[in-house]
């Protein structure tokens, strides 16, 4: 989770890129996650609302034991809203 968090921040900041080798952001990714000591900064109000970060500040939470498992994630009120908007009817 924390590596979706850290993804939904890259992608607002459009610093987000793959290379040829795909897996080479998600091993940086994976690696930053077991050393890290602090979450990386959350996205101010403006780039996000105010749920998103809510989101984000969710999948970043460095400790496991505490952390909201992927199903608790999918059930956010920020993802339902996202969904519910890419998925209205024509």
């Amino acid at each position: 989770m924390v590596e979706l968090g850290q993804r939904v921040v890259s992608g607002l900041e459009a610093e987000f890129r793959r290379d040829v080798d795909n897996n080479a952001d998600d091993r940086a990714i994976m690696f930053h996650i077991g050393i890290a000591t602090q979450a990386p900064p959350l996205p101010e109000m403006g780039e996000l609302s105010e749920l998103g970060i809510d989101f984000v500040d969710r999948c970043l939470t460095l400790d496991p034991s505490v952390r909201p498992t992927a199903t608790q994630l999918r059930g956010h009120e920020w993802v339902q809203r996202m969904e519910s908007e890419l998925v209205r009817p024509t």
